[in-house]
This record gives structure tokens, sequence and C-alpha cells, in this order.
């Protein structure tokens, strides 16, 4: 029985600190998109005729808030990734910093994947500027 709790012990340690690290990444991902995310998705997916300045990084229900939203007081959910197995609202998710084990993982691999989408869209909207301002002058 000791052995066990040892050895238990030592995973939930090794654990943390996976997690420490995937969470200051994921705190990295988040500070340097929100900073450019209205040039790169203007004011986001429109829900219900309102835009929600998120997007949603895929198919699997996780999303990106680049501006904090403000719902009825105290309500707010901050810039992050969430996660809403329900459904398309985009508002009121979990936070990814929330989820745990395997789930956990499955959203930072998730993010990981997405991030050359918006690499090569940061480059088309680049180019496209480019061209438009050879235009003007």
């Amino acid at each position: 029985m000791r052995q066990l709790q040892e050895r238990i012990k030592k995973m939930l340690q090794g654990e943390q600190k996976r997690r420490g690290i995937a969470l200051r990444w994921v705190d990295e991902v988040t500070s340097i998109l929100s900073d450019v995310g209205a040039d790169i998705w203007g004011m986001g997916t429109s829900v219900y005729g309102e835009y929600t300045e998120a997007i949603y990084i895929g198919n699997n229900g996780i999303y990106f808030r680049y501006k904090t939203h403000y719902g009825k007081y105290p309500l707010q959910e901050d810039m992050g990734f969430y996660f809403q197995e329900q459904g398309y609202s985009l508002i009121w998710g979990k936070e990814i910093e929330e989820m745990r084990g395997k789930h956990f993982w499955w959203a930072i691999r998730c993010i990981l994947e997405w991030l050359p989408e918006v690499l090569k869209l940061m480059e088309e909207k680049e180019i496209s500027r480019e061209a438009l301002l050879k235009k003007l002058a």
C-alpha cells in the first residue's frame, strides 16, 4: 500500500509540473493573440446578432476569446481559451485550465494544431493589406 501511495504522489507531482508548463504556454499564446485578435478576426463570430470577439479554433467546441466579454453583472468571460461541449454560443464556456487529465491535454493539442492556421491567416491578411496600400500610394 505504501508503494502505491508513493507512486501516486510521484505521478501527481509530475502531472502538476507538466500542467504548469502547459498553462504558462497557454497564457503566453493568449497574451500574444489577444493583442492582434481584432486585427485578425475583427469582431469575431456573430451569435444571435451579437459579435462575440471570440473565434472557434475548429469543430471541437474550443474557442479563443480575444477580448473580455461582459454579461449581466457580475458575469464576465476573460480573454483565453474555453471549451463548450453543448454548442455554439461562444460564451460561458469552461476555461481550459479547469479541464483535467486527458481532456486537458486534448485541448492543448487542439490549440497547438490550430496555431499554424493562425500564422497562415496573419500572412494572408498582411499580403492583402500591403497590396491595398500599394494601390493607395
